[in-house]
């Protein structure tokens, strides 16, 4: 190659070049720095011409996850989904035990509170039927709460309390056209105190493992 040839593909590498000046980055990689490379002619003349430096590691891999975090993902949407159905049962437990027809609940209450007899004896001789009626109710959203603050973020808990408030209100206002049905205030009451035993059930932990696991990176700091 002559020396008109060399400038001639001088020219046009720096004109393929001229669009990715010095610190720019080209599309498959980014150029941090131009390399000035000499070049000989056959005349013996030199002429200079700048190469792009390639950055290292710039190249993205693109393929399928690993098996650990298929794994990973894979549990999690099992737990959610295990989450997801505890909540859905704990809903349809309340639905049926305050909704359904007080001939269709009435067996399944009595054999309940046989139960209770059997186990905890002197703890229901000790409790008044007003208040064994109250504890039901507590013990009856306690289960709610807890799925539904599962569901959510540590710090949404309060979500899970006014859900509690929601259906319990809701059911009070639907037992108004139920037969043999009577609402009655004070039950939203204690299903709300019954959704909030059953929020800081499942928070507090939550909260105390937060708290646990933020103390060795600030001692650390």
């Amino acid at each position: 190659m002559n020396a008109r040839g060399v400038q001639c593909f001088v020219i046009a590498r720096s004109l393929m070049l001229a669009p990715y000046s010095r610190g720019s980055e080209l599309p498959q990689c980014g150029v941090s720095r131009g390399v000035v490379r000499p070049i000989r002619g056959n005349s013996g003349a030199t002429h200079t011409h700048t190469l792009p430096q390639h950055r290292s590691g710039c190249t993205r891999h693109v393929g399928p996850p690993e098996p650990a975090e298929r794994a990973v993902s894979m549990t999690a949407a099992t737990t959610r989904s295990i989450r997801l159905f505890a909540a859905a049962l704990a809903v349809g437990m309340v639905a049926l035990l305050t909704l359904a027809p007080r001939s269709i609940v009435s067996p399944a209450r009595g054999q309940f509170m046989r139960l209770m007899d059997a186990s905890l004896a002197p703890l229901v001789d000790a409790i008044p039927y007003g208040d064994a009626e109250r504890v039901l109710n507590v013990l009856m959203f306690v289960p709610l709460g807890a799925t539904i603050a599962l569901l959510l973020h540590r710090r949404a808990w309060p979500l899970a309390v006014v859900a509690g408030f929601g259906l319990s209100a809701a059911v009070e206002y639907a037992q108004a056209s139920i037969p043999g049905r009577v609402p009655d205030l004070d039950d939203v009451f204690w299903n709300t105190l019954g959704a909030v035993v059953g929020v800081a059930a499942v928070t507090v932990p939550r909260i105390a493992g937060a708290i646990v696991t933020r103390i060795p990176h600030r001692a650390g700091r």
